[in-house]
């Protein structure tokens, strides 16, 4: 099996994250993306809904999908979540013989230097790249120096052509907050699910 493996908050998963799972598999050949909610990243402030709500509104959004799963491993191992760590695990287990792939966004690119055990990461898995507008240009000298240089050239090519979509988490959220529509912005489902539980009601901080 194939597997593509697309990390983050998703506070909340929306229409952009979706769009970006279904390019990024076609383009690796990915047989299956899955969604891994983070239960509390190392990397961003405090998320605004529950690791139980983000995983929740995850599996909604994914369910209209059948090549989109969702991973629970870090909200179940609860605390901070890192990336080699759920990957060791998912290797020595589950996913023991698949080919796995990681999918990074460019700004989580940039700050790759910074994760725990980058450097054995990156030679864990190949690190595909999903462009994100606005972003900053990689530092590819301060990540050659991070996650050397073979790393680094697998990297640059697998930073994947794909269609930007304007949606954030962030909109969402302050759509939500004054009262506005966030149907188109996210799923279904998931607009259902934010409505019907209160969510982002109140501006995040």
């Amino acid at each position: 099996m194939r597997r593509l493996l697309y990390g983050g908050t998703f506070d909340p998963v929306h229409a952009g994250h979706i769009a970006i799972a279904l390019a990024a598999g076609r383009a690796t050949g990915a047989e299956r993306v899955s969604l891994v909610p983070a239960s509390v990243s190392p990397h961003k402030l405090a998320t605004v809904a529950s690791a139980e709500d983000r995983l929740a509104m995850c599996r909604l959004a994914a369910a209209e999908h059948p090549t989109i799963d969702v991973l629970d491993i870090e909200v179940r191992r609860g605390g901070r979540s890192y990336t080699f760590d759920t990957i060791s695990e998912l290797l020595a287990g589950p996913f023991r013989g698949d080919q796995v792939m990681l999918l990074l966004g460019q700004d989580a690119l940039i700050d790759l230097p910074k994760w725990h055990r980058a450097r054995e990461l990156a030679a864990l898995v190949p690190i595909a790249v999903a462009p994100r507008p606005g972003a900053a240009a990689p530092d590819w000298d301060a990540l050659t120096a991070a996650i050397g240089a073979e790393a680094v050239t697998g990297i640059r090519g697998r930073v994947l052509r794909l269609p930007t979509s304007p949606v954030s988490a962030t909109a969402v959220r302050e759509r939500r907050a004054q009262g506005r529509s966030i149907r188109c912005w996210v799923p279904d489902a998931v607009a259902d699910y934010i409505e019907a539980n209160g969510l982002y009601v109140v501006p995040s901080r």
